[in-house]
């Protein structure tokens, strides 16, 4: 994935993986001891390409034919201590998706394979992950407040 900033610089998002074991749900209000779930989790506190509030985010992907945007997950990060962490599966459940902290995107075509991702509404400060229904992979990103 790329990431396009404001004056059409484009810069490589560095895929991250998530490793992935079962514990309390890390999403307020759902933080009970029986509300176990299958959580990400993510070295480093922030991703390294930041956006700040109020900027247009958008990021830029080739797929293969075979893969399609509706494919792919936008997720909200908590940072826990020198991690980040999201819910993404109730434990006994499907192992992925869709996951509570998934936040809704819109889609562009860009071409052959190529498509342009861009959350729906204005993202809140905080981390977040593109990242594949199929594997525990993420292309994240962060928000700044101003």
């Amino acid at each position: 994935m790329f990431a396009q900033d404001a004056n059409g610089n484009i810069s490589e998002v560095a895929r991250e993986v998530a490793s992935c074991d079962r514990d309390i749900s890390v999403a307020p209000g759902r933080r009970k001891p029986t509300n176990r779930v299958v959580i990400g989790r993510l070295p480093q506190p922030k991703a390294k390409l930041r956006f700040k509030q109020g900027e247009p985010v958008a990021l830029l992907t080739w797929m293969p034919s075979k893969v399609m945007p509706n494919d792919l997950e936008l997720l909200l990060y908590r940072v826990v201590g020198e991690q980040r962490v999201t819910d993404l599966a109730p434990e006994g459940g499907r192992f992925r998706r869709p996951a509570a902290d998934s936040i809704t995107f819109k889609v562009f075509n860009a071409g052959v394979e190529r498509w342009k991702l861009a959350p729906a509404k204005q993202l809140d400060p905080g981390e977040y992950c593109f990242s594949p229904l199929f594997n525990n992979d993420n292309f994240c990103f962060g928000v700044d407040a101003r």
